[in-house]
């Protein structure tokens, strides 16, 4: 770097780099273009590969909902046990221990469940399974979930299914 860089930094004082053999004839707007169809192409095998990938990471992240749903079913009842831990093996702290790494493993990869109690049913989100006469709320509000609904980011991975309120009654 010589003194005039240093006082402009927008100087060239470099020696030009020699042009290899043969490019000096070479037609460039030909090159520019077989360039921008390489450029094309390689963006959508990249695109599909990174469908390809969102789409396998989809299917296993439902594969380990699976697996959060059958802990759940195994915690509950446990946890509804009289005296539990007295006399216990342990095997009911290991699964609620289990189920809740599964989950903060999940949540790390932005797999979090929805949180749809109290609020209004939304088609995008739930499918009504069931429905519960009650006069004091309005219509179509979430009283509980009979799944539990997960959000991928801002994707809906899995949909809930819950029961609502319906003040008809049956």
């Amino acid at each position: 770097m010589t003194r005039n860089s240093r006082l402009d930094p927008f100087l060239v004082d470099e020696q030009p780099v020699p042009v290899p053999p043969g490019l000096a004839d070479l037609a460039m707007d030909e090159a520019v273009s077989g360039l921008i169809v390489r450029c094309a192409r390689l963006e959508s095998i990249i695109e599909r590969e990174r469908s390809q990938a969102t789409d396998s990471m989809r299917t296993l992240l439902l594969a380990l909902l699976d697996v959060a749903d059958a802990l759940d079913r195994v915690a509950s009842p446990a946890q509804s046990k009289p005296n539990r831990g007295a006399g216990d093996d342990g095997s009911d702290a290991g699964v609620d221990a289990t189920n809740r790494l599964l989950k903060a493993r999940l949540a790390v990869v932005g797999v979090v469940p929805m949180d749809l109690v109290g609020k209004t049913a939304n088609p995008a989100t739930a499918d009504i399974a069931e429905t519960e006469a009650d006069a004091d709320l309005p219509d179509e509000i979430v009283v509980r979930q009979i799944t539990t609904g997960y959000w991928w980011g801002t994707t809906v991975l899995r949909r809930a299914s819950v029961v609502v309120t319906n003040s008809q009654p049956k």
